[in-house]
């Protein structure tokens, strides 16, 4: 059993509605408030990235049946309308607590967004990462200086960028976005797993009308 979670009101109103919509059974609206949830604010969806889904899923060409299609083509819908929100947002500053040298795991190199899919403090797709040097511990220290070692000596065409010098480029707040989105991938793991285990069942209903014969 999963732990009882508190939705904000308008979820909750959403989930009744795209029951009533969709005809959803109990389990399945049962994992939407208390599984779904939790992934669904995790990935840090908005009031304003649900408002279009339900129209958008009544009207398309395949209306989910199955637990999982329901779960995948929302999560879908949230994710192009995040998308779109965020590309649209104005950039904002974060900071970062600690300085110690906690970020490479002893490889000497940083595995970190691209500067390019960080958007307002989001880390957007495709999710490319590059891996500056981690100047702040002695194995880092020692690869970059031995990159620059092998530039000096023409074997290399360019010295790589450092953490330091990565965060100048996009700001500090790179570890927090990086953990609220491997939070965000876990909890959806999850909720695909709880929603795998409803009845499987299709909608009886809508598949009889799909199969109707026309008078």
């Amino acid at each position: 059993m999963y732990d009882a979670i508190e939705c904000p009101h308008w979820f909750t109103a959403w989930v009744s509605n795209y029951r009533a919509a969709l005809g959803v059974n109990d389990e399945l609206t049962d994992a939407m408030l208390r599984i779904w949830w939790p992934a669904f604010e995790a990935a840090r969806y908005t009031q304003a990235d649900f408002a279009g889904v339900l129209p958008r899923l009544i009207v398309a060409e395949s209306t989910p049946n199955w637990p999982r299609e329901h779960l995948a083509a929302v999560n879908r819908e949230l994710r192009a309308a995040k998308e779109q929100r965020t590309r649209r947002a104005p950039e904002s500053s974060g900071g970062r607590s600690g300085s110690r040298c906690q970020w490479c795991g002893g490889d000497g190199w940083v595995s970190v967004p691209h500067p390019k899919c960080l958007s307002n403090g989001e880390w957007i797709a495709p999710h490319t990462t590059v891996t500056p040097a981690c100047t702040r511990c002695d194995r880092g220290e020692q690869s970059y200086q031995a990159h620059c070692v092998e530039v000096a000596e023409g074997k290399r065409f360019a010295r790589p960028m450092t953490i330091d010098q990565y965060e100048k480029l996009v700001g500090t707040a790179w570890v927090e976005i990086v953990a609220r989105h491997e939070q965000a991938q876990r909890l959806m793991i999850r909720a695909v797993s709880a929603t795998e285990g409803i009845d499987r069942t299709p909608n009886i209903k809508r598949l009889a009308n799909a199969f109707a014969m026309p008078k």
